[in-house]
């Protein structure tokens, strides 16, 4: 991904009232959308990340990674591979109001949400916001799922390793680190183990 700055101050954090929150947004797509193919659609909603607000700038972007599904209809009859990527942003909307954002761009590029876990034209996911920590019926923060997926975790060392989860104290880069030393404890290790990043194995 050519032209997309990579800043060392995406993993830096303010927290007072109306001043600017990073936050950290994970971007997948295993379907052709209105975009086109999974890599256009991911590089089109970065474009609409940076342009659908005011209040949202995007500070880095992760290289794609191409991943095996976890989870959902089997493979390889059920789901294509992914496309999957990383970007850090900063933003003085509050979390619920980025949430609506990501989703309505998710509704531009026609997510239909069929299948639990199933193939999906756009899936943007909100992974940190700032140091907060929530729990509600339509957003959890941090993400409850991103440091057991690699697919998260290898994109967004690319670009934040040293983001510190405000629930464990770690990093992710060493969330990272905790998963290659432990995968095979995962249910997803068959899929985990054959994530290409950058075309190379």
């Amino acid at each position: 991904m050519s032209g997309w700055e990579k800043s060392s101050k995406a993993g830096e954090f303010k927290s007072s009232a109306g001043s600017p929150v990073s936050a950290l947004v994970a971007l997948g797509s295993n379907l052709t959308s209105e975009w086109g193919a999974p890599d256009e659609t991911l590089l089109r909603a970065v474009e609409r990340l940076g342009a659908i607000s005011e209040r949202l700038t995007v500070r880095a972007v992760s290289s794609i990674w191409r991943t095996f599904p976890v989870g959902g209809p089997a493979s390889p009859s059920g789901q294509s591979v992914f496309a999957n990527a990383v970007a850090a942003v900063e933003t003085t909307l509050g979390p619920f109001e980025l949430l609506e954002t990501l989703q309505e761009i998710e509704r531009e590029a026609r997510r239909v949400r069929k299948v639990f876990w199933g193939p999906r034209t756009l899936d943007l996911d909100l992974i940190l916001f700032g140091s907060e920590i929530l729990m509600s019926p339509t957003l959890t923060l941090p993400h409850p799922r991103a440091v057991w997926r690699d697919f998260v975790l290898g994109p967004a060392c690319e670009i934040v390793p040293d983001w510190r989860l405000p629930t464990t104290g770690l990093t992710l880069r060493e969330h990272r680190r905790l998963l290659v030393e432990n995968f095979a404890n995962f249910e997803s290790t068959a899929f985990w183990t054959q994530t290409v990043a950058n075309g190379r194995r």
